[in-house]
C-alpha cells in the first residue's frame, strides 16, 4: 500500500482503492503459482467479483497445465504477459514461427479440453 500511496486521490473513497491494490497483489501471486498443478485460494475473499476473478484464474491455470510446456510458455508469455512474438521467441529459444504454432495449437487444445471433447 505504501508503494502505491501516490496514486490515492483524497476526493475518492479509500476502500475501493485499497481493494484494488489487494486484488492486483493477489493476481500477481496467482501468476507466480501458474506453474503449479494446485493453487490454494485465500478463504477471506470479500468481494464476489474478486472471488470470480480468482476462480477464473485458477481454472485458466488448470487448463494451461493440460498443454505441453512449449505451448504453455508461448501462450503465457504472449497472451498473458503481453510480450511480442519476437520477445517470446528470444525468451523461450523457439523460432518465431514455432511460437505462433504453439500458441495456435495450444489455444485449440485448450478449447477442446474446456468443451470436454
Amino acid at each position: 500500500m505504501h508503494e502505491r500511496r501516490h496514486s490515492y486521490d483524497v476526493e475518492r473513497p479509500f476502500k475501493p482503492w485499497l481493494i484494488g491494490i489487494a486484488v492486483h497483489k493477489q493476481v500477481d501471486q496467482l501468476r507466480t503459482l501458474t506453474r503449479r498443478a494446485e493453487v490454494e485460494l485465500p478463504l477471506d475473499v470479500e468481494d464476489e467479483r474478486n472471488e470470480e476473478v480468482a476462480l477464473c484464474r485458477v481454472a485458466l491455470s488448470q487448463l494451461l497445465m493440460t498443454l505441453s510446456d512449449a505451448q504453455r510458455d508461448a501462450i503465457h508469455l504472449v497472451k498473458l504477459e503481453g510480450l511480442t512474438i519476437e520477445e517470446a521467441s528470444l525468451k523461450t529459444g523457439q523460432s518465431m514461427s514455432l511460437v505462433k504454432i504453439n500458441i495456435h495449437r495450444g489455444l485449440a487444445k485448450a478449447a477442446r479440453v474446456a468443451q470436454g471433447t
